[in-house]
């Protein structure tokens, strides 16, 4: 997950998707990041940050994203193209990690997310025997 976080912050430095701006194909690259980022579990404060917006900002984006994606929306397609080339082959099916999740865990809800994922046998960093 930090190579994901990583190389999302560089795109979004590059691109400059952390500044104002609200022309269409900035705002779709910025949904389809928020929306990669969250699918793998990163918590929404997290995300804002990356973007230098408020968590309720990042909601609104992704539900609109989520709206979107569901009509098959031919424009936001177009304009997510190249990020779907770079971030889908290597981060389709989010992996998790047992040491990042007990890192960062905070509340009782992260502790049994961990503990259903221990059940679910999710995590490629432990050996389930």
């Amino acid at each position: 997950m930090e190579t994901l976080i990583r190389e999302v912050k560089e795109v979004i430095r590059l691109e400059g998707l952390d500044q104002k701006d609200r022309r269409r194909h900035v705002i779709h690259a910025r949904m389809y990041l928020m929306n990669l980022l969250r699918r793998h579990e990163i918590k929404l404060i997290e995300i804002g940050a990356m973007f230098n917006l408020d968590h309720s900002t990042v909601v609104h984006a992704l539900n609109k994203y989520e709206e979107l994606e569901y009509l098959n929306d031919k424009i936001l397609i177009r304009d997510t193209k190249n990020l779907r080339d770079i971030f889908e082959v290597k981060y389709s099916t989010p992996k998790f990690s047992i040491v990042y999740d007990v890192n960062n865990a905070t509340t009782q809800h992260d502790f049994r997310v961990i503990q259903s994922r221990m059940e679910q046998g999710v995590y490629s960093d432990v050996n389930y025997k």
